[in-house]
């Protein structure tokens, strides 16, 4: 990611990408997502084309509702992609990394 805002751009791309392909799979609808979300049917529709731009926590509602995790949904190796010191500081990347970080250790057997 060469900047903050491309990098937030292509997280929620992939996020999107992945609750259209719930849907397109049938595991969902977007009514049952507004119904679980609160967020309207004609909302949904316009996040998920890429229309109306929505917050992170709409997102992971979202990606919740439809049976997403988003850290999954995002290429593990963006915990390994240097960050400018921007993106060091950004709350985003912080949760970011502490979710992959929390899946890696729950991937990891025990002792």
């Amino acid at each position: 990611m060469t900047t903050t805002a491309s990098g937030i751009w292509e997280i929620q791309s992939r996020i999107r990408a992945a609750i259209a392909k719930q849907i397109a799979n049938r595991k969902c609808t977007q009514l049952a997502l507004a119904d679980a979300t609160g967020i309207s049917q004609p909302h949904i529709s316009n996040i998920i084309s890429g229309v109306r731009r929505t917050s992170f926590r709409n997102l992971d509602e979202l990606a919740a509702a439809a049976g997403i995790r988003i850290t999954a949904t995002i290429e593990t190796g963006i915990a390994d992609t240097p960050r400018t010191e921007r993106e060091r500081r950004s709350p985003l990347f912080a949760e970011l990394d502490r979710r992959i970080a929390a899946e890696d250790s729950a991937a990891k057997p025990g002792p």
